[in-house]
């Protein structure tokens, strides 16, 4: 290829063009290894020093390797050239670059982002956080390919859902739905057992001088207040618009972890089918009225009240057995 029918790329350098480093190369006898040119614009994607060096020595022709690339494909090319050869990018152009492939590639991780750039994913991560105007991504795709949730808020709730749904679903089949973890979906069944929101609540802050545990109560700060803040269950709730609010009483909560102690129970089938039933049971049936269509609502209305009239008979039963044989 003809020196002289391609262009200079985007400089990825504040400094622009080492022309010491031109002279050294046109100055040496060996050939110069091959630049990389996108083909729709025969501008150089890697290899600018070495397309000067070329014309200043007279070259007729110039060894190229062809990229298909658009142009933000391109740059994260030339990015990731640059490390693995020539003059290194100053920690200046590098967070330049990271600040770019961001506003481009939002749902990319921190890592995978650090990895093309050459700094670490912590410095990436506050790059993404001090750029405000950035826009924001639900997942990030991380260098090995995969997507993850930022925030496990919403796949939390999904998971809940599915295992109440289905209560002998395995973790590893509810990880694959909602694209969390199964040890996080193991979280989420271990805390829907103990009649707790499938979100946790922010860590408790510890209390100020002066400050009672009464009085933090009260403004909501203590644990498993339902304004936690950010990222705490009722928030979380709120944030997916599910609606699900899980009984929180502690005796009831407490009951239930009470059952699952007990051996009649934990070791017989039919027991373990009754714990079962009962988390099933631990989500506010309220919380689907406004998921139920305007035709069916009468029909689902007749159901929720035989249902009510039939937990009323269990507990007569359960109250008064031997009236209830008889």
């Amino acid at each position: 290829m003809p020196p002289h029918a391609l262009h200079a790329g985007a400089a990825l350098r504040r400094d622009g063009t080492d022309f010491a480093r031109v002279r050294l190369l046109a100055e040496s006898a060996e050939p110069l290894p091959p630049i990389v040119v996108r083909r729709a614009t025969m501008r150089v994607v890697d290899g600018v020093h070495r397309l000067l060096a070329a014309r200043r020595r007279g070259d007729e022709t110039i060894a190229v390797r062809f990229f298909e690339g658009d142009e933000r494909e391109s740059f994260v090319l030339a990015v990731r050239l640059n490390l693995e050869h020539g003059r290194s990018l100053s920690t200046a152009d590098r967070i330049a670059a990271a600040t770019r492939i961001i506003a481009w590639y939002p749902s990319w991780s921190d890592r995978a982002i650090g990895a093309v750039v050459g700094v670490s994913g912590k410095t990436i991560g506050k790059v993404r956080r001090r750029s405000a105007a950035a826009p924001r991504s639900e997942v990030r795709i991380g260098q090995d390919g995969r997507a993850r949730p930022v925030s496990a808020v919403r796949g939390r709730l999904a998971a809940g859902r599915l295992l109440m749904e289905n209560p002998e679903i395995s973790l590893r089949a509810v990880a694959k739905a909602v694209g969390i973890s199964p040890s996080t979906v193991l979280d989420v069944r271990n805390r829907l057992r103990r009649g707790e929101d499938p979100v946790p609540a922010p860590r408790e802050r510890p209390a100020a001088q002066g400050e009672t545990e009464t009085g933090r109560r009260k403004a909501g700060a203590g644990p498993g207040a339902a304004g936690a803040g950010p990222g705490g269950a009722g928030a979380g709730l709120g944030a997916a618009g599910a609606g699900q609010r899980l009984f929180r009483q502690p005796r009831t909560a407490g009951i239930r972890q009470n059952l699952r102690q007990d051996p009649a129970l934990r070791f017989t089938e039919s027991g373990r089918n009754l714990l079962r039933w009962l988390d099933a049971q631990a989500v506010d049936p309220t919380s689907i009225a406004g998921s139920v269509p305007a035709h069916c609502a009468p029909v689902v209305a007749e159901l929720a009240r035989q249902t009510a009239e039939a937990w009323l008979r269990l507990a007569r039963q359960l109250d008064h057995p031997a009236t209830a044989r008889e």
